[in-house]
Order: structure tokens, then sequence, then C-alpha cells
């Protein structure tokens, strides 16, 4: 028989009758009963005895500790009487009507069974190693390697490291995912490829605009320290006018200093005084001057009565006009010879303006600037 083992409230048990030796007779009082558990020492009993009408059975209800073997012995005596007894074996379940089964003895226990109407306790632990050797079920998401975890939201979602996405470099048309306004972009990336943009483009301050190679559109409002100008090409009808009209709006006169290249071409209505461009113009003056106004006879006798500075060319430079007057001028009016030394005078009389050598202290034919 199977007896649930260790139940809170256990089942009553039939002992049997107990008899009187003399006559033979059935005891319905003072019977006792003894209980031995598998293992332990015989013990008085803590139960409940009672006696049956029919036959004058002993019955006993025993303790919940009295059950929690794996079986136990129920003894009921009484003196002058045959004693009688029963052993209980006990059953893993402690719910009356179900026994424990061990699976080492059970028969075609690979057969599949539908069991459709069994629960499985959702605490009920599972064997990892067993369940992924199964080839007949979806298996779980497990790791490559023990004892790593993968980070899954409250909704279901999977955090996702980008070092191991398959197929990282596919193209991908994010049409539903929208870039944050605050997300940084890699400054390296954008120097190495081309910038669409059909807006404004704002540089912050300080900041280089590594290449301009291929500016084909668009307006730069202002431009400071243009370098690496086009060599080829040429202005556009709208920056010809611009700049034709900013040059005619200048003053000519504010050109000072020396003009040491060649002016050719045709310069056209040139009016007022010549006077006004200050400084050397030492190249040639070519093409046609057209619209001179002829100077006055008093701006002609300025030029004559105006004073010639004191200056001498160098030995071996062509002189200006000027510097050829004053020579001539200080060599008939300011000089000392001594010996073959012609020494010409400053306006200042004492300075030496230039020394000429002849070629004889007494009776001279040449002489040659030294």
């Amino acid at each position: 028989m199977s007896y649930p083992r260790n139940a809170a409230s256990p089942e009553r048990i039939a002992i049997g009758p107990v008899i009187l030796i003399a006559d033979g007779t059935p005891q319905s009082s003072g019977v006792t009963v003894t209980v031995r558990g598998q293992g332990g020492a015989e013990a008085g009993s803590a139960g409940t005895i009672a006696y049956g009408a029919t036959g004058v059975i002993v019955y006993y209800t025993p303790t919940q500790a009295e059950t929690d073997f794996t079986s136990f012995t129920v003894i009921a005596s009484k003196a002058g009487c045959i004693p009688v007894c029963v052993t209980i074996i006990t059953s893993a379940s402690a719910t009356p009507g179900y026994a424990g089964v061990d699976w080492g003895f059970v028969a075609n226990k690979t057969t599949t069974n539908a069991l459709t109407n069994t629960s499985i306790i959702t605490t009920q632990d599972v064997n990892a190693k067993t369940w992924n050797g199964l080839t007949t079920v979806a298996l779980p998401l497990v790791p490559t390697v023990a004892g790593r975890t993968l980070d899954v939201s409250a909704t279901g979602e999977a955090g996702v490291d980008w070092a191991n996405v398959g197929s990282p470099t596919t193209t991908l048309a994010l049409t539903g995912t929208t870039i944050a306004v605050t997300q940084k972009v890699d400054v390296d990336t954008i120097k190495t490829n081309p910038v669409v943009n059909g807006g404004t483009i704002t540089l912050p301050t300080n900041a280089t605009l590594a290449s301009t190679t291929n500016i084909t559109a668009g307006t730069v409002t202002t431009a400071t320290n243009l370098t690496n100008a086009p060599t080829v090409g040429d202005f556009t009808a709208t920056m010809k006018t611009s700049i034709g009209t900013a040059v005619a709006a200048s003053a000519v006169a504010s050109v000072t200093g020396n003009v040491g290249g060649n002016v050719t071409g045709s310069v056209g209505s040139v009016t007022g005084a010549v006077g006004s461009v200050t400084g050397n113009v030492g190249g040639l003056v070519a093409g046609t001057v057209a619209g001179v106004t002829p100077s006055t006879a008093a701006q002609v006798a300025a030029v004559l009565t105006t004073a010639l500075a004191d200056v001498y060319a160098a030995n071996g430079v062509a002189p200006t006009l000027q510097q050829a007057i004053m020579a001539i001028h200080q060599m008939l009016m300011d000089f000392a010879i001594s010996s073959t030394s012609y020494t010409v005078k400053k306006l200042d009389n004492s300075a030496t303006a230039f020394v000429v050598t002849l070629d004889s202290a007494t009776t001279p034919t040449s002489a040659v600037r030294t």
C-alpha cells in the first residue's frame, strides 16, 4: 500500500482486532498503540485510537511527525491479548491518492505524451544544459560565452553592440529615423566628404574652410584676404560693371609714388593739371593721349621759374633732365682744379657733387668722371 508521507492531516489506519488469549474475545478498549518509524525506536503513540463496531477493529490516526518516514510500523497491544501490527510504506507525495515516481524505473520514458492538462509551475528550475541539447523545441537565446547577459528593455528591445552588427556596411534607408539636432558629427569625416547644402553655410569664429575647390554657385557675401585666386577664366559681366564703377569713382590723383612700368593703350579724356600726378613716371607712355588740355603760358612759366633740386646722377647712371642741368650748371659755376682732379661742388660751395679726372695736369685734352 502507499500512504502519504508527512501529510498535514494523516489518513486513518486500520490495524486489526486485538484478541484476548483466555477466550478469544476482541478488545474494544484499553488497547495501547506503539509507533516505530524506519530507522527509529518504538515510541508511544501520540495520535488517536478508535474501535470499530463490526468485529471490533482497532483504528489509529497518527500525527504528521509519525508519518515522516519512508515507512513506519503501528502495533496495537493489550495485556493478556495477542498483539496485532501493520507496516505502512509511504509515498513521496503528501497528498492522499498520489504516489511519487522514480524516472529510473519508468518504462518507455522517451515516449512523447500530450500533457494538455498539465501546467508547469513558473518557479520550476530548468536544466539549461539539458534544454540546449534538445532538437525538437524552439531553443531560447543563449550567449556564445557562458555567463554573459543580454540587456533587454521592459518592452522587449535588446541593446545593440555596433562592433557585432552583421553586414555593417550595408546601405539602409533610415526614412523613419530622425537624427537629433544636438547630435555631434565627426569633423574628420566631413572634411573628406563633399557637403551639399541648399541653404546657408555658417562657419564658427576662427574656423577654417579647408578646401574651396569647385564652389560653383551661390553668393559669397564677404571675402577677406582672398588668396590663391584662379589664374584662368574671366570676371562675370556683373563683376566687370561693379569694378568699372568703382574705378571711375576714384581719383587718379590719389596715385602717388613712382610708376615704374610702361603705360600702353589709350588714355582718354585726361583734363586738368598733369602736376596732380606726384612722383616719377619711369616707363614709356605709349599709345594715344586723347583730350589732354594744352598747358597755359602760366603753367609753362611756372615750370621754367621753379628752382631745381640740388641732385646729381650717380656715376655711370643716365641722369634725369633735372640732374643733367644741375651737373652742367655746377661744372661752370662752382669747381676746383687740383692737378688732374676737377672737383664739382654742390650749391653750398662746400660739399662735392662729383669729380672729373683730367688726362693731364697742364695740357688736358679729355676728362672722365670718376
